[in-house]
């Protein structure tokens, strides 16, 4: 079982020259703060939250052990880990739906959620366009930090919960191919980078 740090809320500062972000307007879409437990809430170290639906957030929860799936709402409950990372799309849709959950992150103050960076799961195979690229810039400059998930056919073929669970502390398997007997390299290596992140931080605010 993977500890779970209590800590201070609040967002994490972004880098210097990145003020005056403009809040959301009446029009636009924002994601609720989620008031109620969570079934995992009591071993969950990070909450990942989609910017919309279909990123990619329940099959990420799966593959990592410390991580639970947030679904579209921001934790906000004291009694679990304000730790979260915001998935979507590496498309023009979910960098906009990004866009949109990141200008609200950081101009709402009743989100209690410590957010740690921004993951883009492929929405495809190939490389993106040059307007996505540029997208994608702007996007992530308001995340902090920022993660890429690569294409991988498997995610698409087998369902969710057939998927190999990966335990942040033990070291990824290398040249994975099975995806039911292990997690993507890759990805469990990020899935470590992200609990090395919310223990560097907890250690920082206590």
């Amino acid at each position: 079982m993977t500890a779970v740090p209590r800590i201070a809320t609040g967002p994490i500062p972004l880098p210097a020259g990145l003020a005056g972000i403009a809040p959301l307007t009446d029009t636009e879409p924002w994601l609720p703060v989620r008031d109620t437990p969570h079934p995992d809430g009591a071993s969950s170290m990070v909450w990942l939250v989609g910017a919309h639906g279909g990123a990619g957030v329940s099959t990420l929860a799966q593959m990592w052990q410390h991580a639970g799936d947030g679904g579209a709402r921001w934790p906000g409950l004291s009694t679990e880990s304000p730790y979260t990372v915001l998935v979507a799309r590496d498309t023009a849709a979910g960098l906009d739906a990004a866009h949109l959950a990141l200008r609200q992150y950081h101009t709402e103050h009743d989100i209690p959620a410590r957010l740690l960076g921004l993951i883009l799961v492929a929405g495809g195979p190939g490389n993106r366009t040059s307007e996505v690229r540029r997208l994608r810039q702007t996007v992530t400059s308001l995340a902090g930090m920022s993660w890429s998930i690569p294409w991988l056919d498997q995610l698409l073929e087998l369902p969710i919960k057939a998927l190999a669970t990966a335990d942040p502390n033990t070291l990824p398997q290398k040249r994975v191919k099975d995806l039911t007997h292990a997690v993507h390299q890759d990805i469990a290596r990020l899935g470590t980078e992200l609990r090395d992140l919310v223990h560097a931080d907890a250690s920082a605010n206590n």
